[in-house]
């Protein structure tokens, strides 16, 4: 076996090895090299949707506010139910921005398009709870209704085992994020961003699909 970095040390031109590196750098707070993966991608491939959100990731990490709402706009003009950036877009404009209605609006997006995403949900209801401290008119009781019914949908599709884990405490994030195949997404800094996980890519530039995180 050998490492992310050995393997773009060996193929520094594949995109699926750039992209996961970019992703394992964003998992470990290393935002300045992981830009530099996923721009390696989109320098090859520029419509590549993952490498869009997570650059735009990137950047609301490293508060660079103009360069995160262009690249969560690009994303959204491609895929407008892309679910991580609708939700990534909500912890902008209420961490960053204190723009509380728009982050309402954005969460309120998320929660009517992403699909069995119990971690996301929760997430959610917490950011929208903490934006109502915030309001004098205590606005957004309807997305908080609609995020408690999205986080009891998600925990009935959860599968026993999963259930029992979670229950006594037993999830690890590492373990998911070993396995290549898992769709559950990861959370980066939990109080601020939700991160997905990326599938293999093809190395042909020109076979590459636009993917659709968070379903």
């Amino acid at each position: 076996y050998i490492t992310l970095k050995e393997a773009a040390q060996l193929d520094p031109k594949n995109l699926a090895v750039n992209l996961n590196l970019g992703i394992y750098f964003l998992k470990y707070n290393d935002y300045k090299n992981a830009g530099i993966q996923f721009q390696k991608v989109l320098k090859v491939a520029p419509e590549t949707v993952q490498a869009k959100a997570y650059l735009a990731t990137v950047y609301l990490q490293l508060n660079q506010a103009e360069k995160v709402e262009e690249m969560y706009n690009e994303v959204l003009a491609q895929i407008p139910n892309h679910s991580m950036s609708l939700f990534n877009l909500g912890v902008y404009y209420k961490v960053k921005k204190k723009d509380y209605d728009e982050a309402l609006d954005y969460f309120e997006k998320y929660l009517k398009t992403a699909k069995n995403d119990r971690v996301g949900f929760e997430l959610a209801y917490q950011h929208i709870n903490q934006i109502r401290d915030q309001m004098d008119d205590k606005s957004g009781e309807d997305i908080v209704k609609l995020a408690e019914q999205k986080k009891m949908e998600a925990a009935r599709e959860e599968k026993p085992d999963q259930q029992l884990e979670r229950g006594l405490g037993l999830e690890s994030e590492p373990a998911q994020a070993a396995k290549p195949a898992a769709k559950k997404p990861e959370v980066v800094k939990a109080d601020v961003v939700k991160v997905d996980k990326a599938p293999s890519l093809p190395q042909n530039s020109s076979d590459l699909e636009s993917v659709l995180l968070g379903d």
